[in-house]
């Protein structure tokens, strides 16, 4: 047991040295490449968006008009399941 603990922590420490090696070789070589942080929000931007979206929805689908909203029937040629199926 007392091996594997001693494998894993080696593979660990192997890992991190390798990973910050290759991010810092990177950061100097493609400057643009790690730009995490404009990344993130521009992700939080789009869910604040989202949510906004959300809280104002009418019970529109996105690309439809609104006078097409939800009415509860189906489109023309389309009928609800059978009892039998």
């Amino acid at each position: 047991m007392t091996r594997r603990l001693r494998w894993l922590a080696i593979g660990a420490v192997i890992g991190i040295v390798g990973y910050r090696r290759l991010a810092r070789a990177g950061s100097t070589r493609f400057p643009g490449m790690l730009q995490i942080p404009a990344f993130l929000r521009d992700v939080r931007a789009g869910m604040t968006e989202y949510e906004r979206r959300q809280q104002g929805d009418t019970g529109r689908h996105p690309g439809r008009p609104a006078s097409q909203g939800r009415t509860g029937a189906l489109p023309p040629g389309r009928n609800r399941l059978k009892a039998g199926h």
